[in-house]
C-alpha cells in the first residue's frame, strides 16, 4: 500500500520535473488577485478549504469539516500538495497530488445485554494518504475559483480502509 503511494508521488514529480518549461515572471496574470484563497467545500468534507498558490505549477490546498455524504466519519481535515498536471487554457486546470488526511470514522459494534443485541455506534481516529485528481477553473481575473476532483483517502493508522469520493470546491483569493 504504502509503495503505491510512494510510486504515485514519484510519478506526479517525474511528471512535474519534465515538463520542461522555464520559470515565467509574474505578469498581469496574477497581479489581479492574491495567492491565498478562502472558501467553501461540498461532500469531502463539507466545510472551509483553503489553498496557496505557489507558483503556476505547483499550490498547497487543505479543508476541514465533517463529512456530510455517506455515513464514514464526522470530523475530517487533509492537506495536500498539488501538481497542475496540464492547461487545457489560461482559465482551466487538470491537477493531481498527495497529501495527508485525518477523520473521525464510524464503526458499529454488536453488545449483548441478556437475551438482547443492541448496536452502538463509535468513533475512531484515523490517519492516512489523500490523493486527488480534479479540474478547476478559475475567473479571467483569477479571484474566484471552482474546482471538481476526485479522491482516494487510504486510512493506514487507526479504523483502517479506504474511501473513494468527490469534492466540490469554491475559493475567493485575496
Amino acid at each position: 500500500m504504502k509503495t503505491r503511494i510512494l510510486i504515485l508521488f514519484l510519478f506526479l514529480l517525474h511528471v512535474n520535473l519534465l515538463s520542461g518549461e522555464e520559470k515565467k515572471p509574474e505578469g498581469p496574470k496574477n497581479s489581479s488577485s492574491g495567492k491565498f484563497g478562502l472558501g467553501i467545500t461540498l461532500f469531502g468534507p463539507t466545510g472551509l478549504t483553503g489553498k496557496y498558490l505557489i507558483d503556476d505549477k505547483k499550490s498547497v490546498e487543505g479543508s476541514i469539516g465533517f463529512i456530510s455524504f455517506g455515513d464514514n466519519g464526522r470530523f475530517h481535515a487533509h492537506a495536500v500538495f498539488l501538481l497542475n498536471l496540464n492547461s487545457f487554457s489560461e482559465n482551466w486546470n487538470f491537477y493531481g497530488g498527495v497529501g495527508g488526511v485525518f477523520e473521525k470514522r464510524t464503526y458499529e459494534t454488536n453488545e449483548k445485554i441478556g437475551k438482547l443485541i443492541f448496536q452502538r455506534e463509535e468513533y475512531e481516529n484515523s490517519f492516512g494518504a489523500r490523493a486527488p485528481l480534479g479540474l478547476s477553473w478559475f475567473s479571467p481575473d483569477k479571484k474566484f475559483e471552482f474546482s471538481g476532483e476526485v479522491y482516494l483517502n487510504l486510512f493506514l493508522l487507526g479504523r483502517t480502509g479506504a474511501d473513494l469520493g468527490l469534492s466540490f470546491a469554491g475559493r475567493y483569493y485575496f
